[in-house]
């Protein structure tokens, strides 16, 4: 069975709904049990999904790395289990301190390592989607509430530091990388070219 990366959005969902039942407790007066079933749930669903996935060997998952539409969707799992983390950390701090740390380095080495391989290789830029954030932009801001959970306050500044930066860097990038290859970015850069159909652009700025 087919499972691809993209599915790892179902427990990073999860994992994220039930951060908000954690901060919206104290005002809501919720018990702790119903973000912490929620986390359990997520903890379940991604340990099943990771099971599945990587039954189906390295050849797919090296395959997914070098798609350009799955490959950011690879980091999703590190994300999700970096939030698991933060939670297990109420309970048992040494333990969720130190996954924290390890999967926000799994989560920046992916992110670097497909930065790297979009830089290297002319990006079709019809395959460019906002996912492209999520594991640079989103794996770095994530970083930054999960290292404050876990007192870790100047790993967190260093993080916030990598998501501000990448989320910076890869509007511009991409609209320099349109689609037609290296000859196309560099009218575009001139100011003779469109950016390509899946040019990255912030919210609110009109393409030109």
């Amino acid at each position: 069975m087919r499972v691809p990366p993209n599915r790892f959005g179902v427990p990073l969902g999860l994992a994220g709904l039930a951060t908000a039942w954690h901060a919206a407790g104290p005002k809501l007066g919720t018990p702790p049990a119903v973000p912490d079933a929620i986390d359990i749930l997520a903890a379940v669903v991604l340990l099943i999904l990771g099971w599945l996935y990587a039954a189906q060997g390295p050849r797919r998952v090296l395959a997914d790395l070098r798609d350009p539409v799955l490959a950011p969707f690879v980091a999703v799992p590190a994300i999700t289990a970096m939030m698991l983390a933060a939670a297990l950390a109420s309970v048992a701090f040494a333990a969720g301190r130190a996954l924290v740390v390890i999967f926000l380095a799994v989560t920046v080495g992916i992110g670097g390592w497909l930065v790297g391989r979009w830089i290297a290789v002319d990006l079709d830029q019809v395959s460019v989607h906002p996912g492209y954030y999520l594991p640079t932009v989103a794996g770095g801001l994530v970083g930054v509430i999960t290292l404050a959970q876990v007192h870790l306050h100047a790993l967190a500044e260093a993080s916030f530091g990598i998501g501000l930066g990448f989320g910076r860097a890869e509007p511009a990038y991409h609209c320099e990388k349109p689609a037609g290859g290296a000859a196309a970015g560099r009218r575009n850069r001139a100011g003779t070219a469109r950016p390509g159909r899946g040019c990255l652009v912030r919210a609110g700025q009109p393409r030109h």
